[in-house]
């Protein structure tokens, strides 16, 4: 088969030899395709020509710079009502064409046949595309990750809701519960985390904060302190529910565009409700609170499901899930495996993240199929509250995992328990990546990796110099 594009026929000659094998076969049905050894050819050839047409596209600023066509590409995928697509002609609700940043390696699906454009089916969940990407040859990034709240308590959890549950819980008996936050986040707190951080690994890149680390009002005070024109904030933002009234659990992903002239304030909630049931509650010790034999489903509002990806740097682009979006491979798992961002980051109510559990597990089939890294993070708090089966902590200063396609084995990430913070330093590797008819990229896949074998992690308290 001929190969279009880097080192193959120039496009052109892809368009002529589908436009011949039209003319043969305009009425050839679908089911009759793979007997037509020709057309195929053509097909195949026709959609390298235009993968390779748009190496680059989402990954940089619309400039004036950029030609005709990049700069309609780029306009594009600004979000609209229906999110981001590359598709002029097609509506969202049949299927769009996104950006792509991993073509897998194993296996043999629709997604090995391009490197830069990704085919996403329709979908419930809506994907919005931005990209604040300045020019830079930088190769690593800093992220201060703050496992807020240090401490949970049983209490926190409580029930706004319930059906047949009484002492003796009939069958179908369930409930709403919902997360009271108790001591907030100070503003203070995490500038003086970010000075002790910056004196020791030099610039933080992003400060991340596990699921309802923070309530809206606090989001605002730590916004304007931590982000600026090289530093993003990562959050999982929560409210309490009441009867009848839903709570709230989103994502913040707040970024200033290059040259500091406008804050984006990117918001993304959650799509799965946390399911409680006894094994859970047992081990969180929550069985005063919420009955052990029913079923719980947290309570907030599910109704607007939408997925964002963030382009930061040329390697580095950037989803967020929480918690059981990572689980839960529908609604958006082919959106993700089709996009196959560098970096996947899934922020966490949860215990120790040691990589015998259900995120290391996830985390891996991500990794594995299309290559991305992924970073699992919970907070302190929820790590210490989880028991083990057999009544011991369960390594609770396990607070975040690492898993990534280059180094294999999944990386724990603990810190002492007078700290405050940890510093992550990942750096980029990149390596050729190849299409299923044999196309290379030419090395610009782009997969971070944990700077942890080199160098142990980084640590503070805002009440002491690092430890």
């Amino acid at each position: 088969m001929a190969e279009v594009g880097r080192g193959g026929p120039a496009p052109s000659c892809a368009c002529r030899q589908l436009v011949f094998a039209d003319k043969k076969s305009k009425d050839l049905p679908l089911t009759s395709l793979g007997e037509q050894k020709t057309i195929l050819a053509a097909l195949v050839n026709f959609l390298a020509s235009a993968d390779e047409a748009c190496a680059g596209l989402g990954i940089s600023l619309t400039s004036s710079g950029n030609d005709t066509f990049t700069k309609i590409a780029e306009l594009s995928l600004f979000p609209a009502d229906n999110g981001s697509t590359l598709c002029k002609r097609i509506h969202p609700s049949r299927a769009r064409v996104l950006p792509k940043c991993h073509t897998p390696q194993t296996g043999l699906t629709i997604r090995s046949f391009s490197h830069f454009l990704a085919l996403v089916p329709s979908t419930e969940v809506c994907p919005d595309w931005f990209s604040f990407c300045a020019e830079t040859n930088e190769h690593a990034l800093n992220l201060l990750l703050v496992p807020w709240p240090t401490d949970v308590v049983p209490r926190q959890f409580r029930a706004t809701e319930t059906q047949k549950i009484s002492d003796e819980v009939g069958r179908g008996g369930y409930g709403l519960f919902t997360f009271d936050g108790q001591r907030r986040a100070r503003a203070g707190m995490i500038r003086d985390l970010l000075s002790l951080a910056e004196e020791t690994v030099g610039r933080i890149d992003g400060v991340v904060f596990p699921e309802l680390a923070l309530a809206p009002a606090a989001v605002r005070q730590i916004s304007r302190a931590v982000v600026k024109e090289d530093r993003f904030l990562i959050t999982g933002v929560g409210e309490s529910a009441r009867k009848g009234i839903c709570g709230q659990n989103h994502i913040r992903f707040d970024v200033m565009l290059p040259g500091g002239e406008y804050l984006a304030q990117l918001e993304q909630k959650k799509r799965h409700r946390w399911k409680l049931e006894k094994n859970q509650i047992v081990q969180y010790g929550i069985g005063s609170a919420l009955h052990p034999l029913a079923n719980w489903w947290e309570h907030f509002d599910i109704t607007d499901r939408q997925l964002i990806f963030v382009t930061l740097k040329p390697w580095l682009t950037i989803c967020v899930l929480l918690c059981e979006d990572l689980a839960r491979p529908d609604p958006l798992g082919d959106l993700v495996r089709s996009v196959g961002p560098n970096l996947v980051v899934c922020l966490l109510m949860d215990g120790p993240q040691l990589s015998g559990r259900w995120p290391g597990r996830y985390a891996t089939v991500l990794a594995g199929d299309p290559g991305c890294s992924v970073l699992t993070f919970t907070s302190a708090g929820m790590a210490k509250l989880s028991r083990s089966q057999m009544g011991t902590t369960g390594r609770s200063n396990c607070i975040a995992l690492w898993k990534d396609a280059r180094t294999g084995v999944a990386k724990e990430i603990t810190m002492a328990p007078s700290d405050d913070a940890i510093v992550l330093s990942i750096a980029v590797e990149y390596c050729e990546e190849w299409s299923a008819e044999g196309r290379g990229d030419e090395g610009n896949a782009g997969h971070p990796y944990p700077q942890i074998d080199r160098a142990k992690e980084e640590c503070w308290s805002e009440d002491a110099d690092r430890n």
